[in-house]
């Protein structure tokens, strides 16, 4: 029977010398970075950051409790100052389809800038153009325009009541114009009185009538030309006026936004639009009070507002957005509503940015288990990396239920790196998912073994 051999306490535990350590204490050693033990992990990260391709991007596996999470945070933080602040976005009023607001990108910073601009300009319109209708010359010129036609009118009426006259008729005043009344020696007959008299001078007097009828129509044919010619002539004339006042104050907008298009034909169809309603801004001090202190939110000048939809002038690099709870409206943006006595009213500056639009120009982190949660934000994710762009959509007509009546915003162009973290099973499961569609993928060694796509 063979003997077991004893085994000393001294064996049971690793003692360590403390001055074979080059410090004193932990607090003077340099903090780690990375995560030890995983070089080939690392690796293909800093590989697939590097990787500028929409359709590339990461997966990273583990257990729970490895730190995958804040190391891919710190990782990406660390790449993303080193990078390029994206542009904002905006959302303008559609002149020709208020219902598909227009999105507009520019440098970072000058979306703040646009939005104080165009409130300047809201407020100088309702200052101005007041001042500008209200002066002598506008005056002078409306009431010459004023003078002729009604000049001008009271010559046909003179013709028409002459022309009546020869024909025994007589024009009587009404309070929906003018009427008219047969006359015998010059006195106007009654219904009665007409009654009284013999066919003959019925006939004679229907047949003058007609005459006199058909004239009457010239006439007034003639009259709502003259009408339609004064209102055409003071309205060129307010166009005129309005022209001379809004005309210098875009010019500094178009010369400071020269370099980027879609901006100058915005502001040209502002000023088009300022041009074509000028009564609008014909308004009494305490009108144009009104007006600013509400700030014009049921005001006809909400329509010349910018929604400040991403503002990215003060991000240092690009940015890391971390979506820990990915809904739809989250992930996507919404469009938001209010209740106007019952009914249901929104508008383009209701539009409101998720964290795609967010991480745009940048990273946007998931938790692969909280993303599929929610089967339309994966569904939705999957259609942006694949199209390169996001629209705001409802999640009912993304149900196929009837929605009411909303906006459709312009869609906006997408450039972002999606990194998620996950398990081994839902890697797989995602990854065959993306092989029986026509998404690229690209196999990587992970963190902790697993797959990268």
């Amino acid at each position: 029977m063979a003997r077991y051999r004893e085994l000393p306490y001294t064996k049971l535990k690793k003692v360590c010398d403390p001055q074979k350590f080059p410090f004193h204490t932990t607090e003077e050693l340099v903090p780690l970075e990375g995560i030890i033990g995983q070089d080939r992990a690392v690796r293909a990260m800093e590989f697939g950051l590097r990787v500028k391709n929409l359709r590339y991007n990461i997966f990273v596996v583990g257990v729970k409790g490895t730190g995958k999470k804040s190391y891919v945070q710190k990782v990406v933080e660390k790449k993303a100052r080193l990078e390029n602040i994206p542009d904002d976005w905006c959302y303008v009023y559609n002149f020709q389809e208020p219902s598909h607001p227009i999105a507009l990108n520019m440098p970072p910073g000058m979306g703040k800038i646009l939005c104080e601009d165009m409130n300047l300009l809201v407020q100088d319109l309702l200052t101005e153009i007041p001042k500008a209708f209200s002066g002598e010359d506008y005056e002078r010129q409306k009431s010459e325009i004023v003078k002729q036609y009604q000049e001008e009118r009271n010559q046909l009426l003179e013709q028409l009541t002459e022309y009546s006259k020869e024909n025994d008729f007589m024009i009587k005043n009404t309070s929906t114009g003018f009427m008219l009344a047969p006359m015998i020696d010059g006195v106007a007959v009654g219904d009665k009185e007409f009654e009284d008299l013999d066919e003959e001078q019925k006939e004679m007097i229907e047949k003058k009538a007609e005459y006199v009828q058909l004239k009457a129509v010239e006439i007034l044919r003639k009259m709502k030309a003259l009408e339609r010619d004064a209102k055409k002539q003071i309205r060129g004339l307010e166009n005129k006026i309005g022209l001379f006042v809004v005309e210098p104050l875009m010019d500094e907008l178009y010369d400071k936004y020269k370099e980027y298009s879609r901006i100058v034909e915005y502001l040209k169809n502002v000023q088009n639009d300022v041009i074509d309603n000028i009564d609008d801004f014909d308004l009494t001090e305490e009108e144009q009070t009104e007006i600013l202190t509400r700030k014009a939110e049921n005001s006809f000048v909400k329509k010349y507002k910018v929604n400040l939809f991403v503002d990215n002038s003060n991000a240092e690099g690009a940015p890391v957005i971390i979506e820990c709870n990915p809904t739809y409206n989250n992930l996507v943006g919404r469009i938001e509503y209010e209740n106007d006595q019952g009914t249901l009213k929104t508008d383009f500056l209701m539009v409101k940015p998720g964290a795609i639009h967010k991480a745009n120009g940048g990273y946007l982190i998931l938790q692969a288990n909280q993303l599929l949660k929610n089967f339309q934000s994966w569904d939705t994710l999957k259609r942006t990396l694949e199209t390169g762009e996001i629209s705001v959509e409802s999640i009912r007509s993304q149900l196929g239920i009837v929605d009411i009546a909303s906006l459709k915003p312009e869609p906006i162009d997408v450039n972002i790196k999606v990194i998620m973290i996950g398990n081994p099973y839902l890697y797989r499961l995602l990854h065959s998912v993306l092989r029986e569609s026509n998404m690229q993928s690209k196999t990587l060694p992970s963190l902790l073994g697993g797959l990268k796509f």
